[in-house]
């Protein structure tokens, strides 16, 4: 997946039900206090060995890669508000090193609430 991805609005998708699965990736949101803009916070989570990609408003807590994860459904609050992705530099090994991949960016993704099962 060496290539440049800049959006998921084709890749979205409602969940229907809980999800269960773990954290891959996780991206704390910051800023919640504004009430103007509000940031999500962003983890890819393995699904049935399949990655989704979730935006969860608001969300303060430090989740890790290995988590055990519930994901329930959850409403867009304000369709205005941007989505932030998870970016990462290109491997040296790319022709595109120096540059910037969006990470998330690259899975089905959803409006979701993540919580921690013990």
């Amino acid at each position: 997946m060496d290539k440049y991805v800049s959006t998921t609005e084709e890749r979205r998708i409602e969940i229907q039900e809980e999800l269960k699965g773990h954290i891959i990736k996780y991206q704390k949101a910051y800023d919640c206090n504004n009430n103007e803009y509000k940031y999500n916070a962003t983890a890819i989570v393995s699904v049935n060995s399949e990655f989704i990609t979730i935006y969860d408003y608001c969300q303060q807590y430090p989740f890790e890669p290995g988590d055990n994860v519930k994901i329930n459904r959850a409403e867009v609050q304000n369709p205005q508000w941007t989505i932030r992705e998870i970016y990462e530099p290109f491997p040296k090994s790319s022709n595109n090193y120096g540059y910037w991949q969006c990470i998330s960016c690259k899975y089905k993704n959803a409006v979701g609430s993540i919580e921690l099962i013990n």
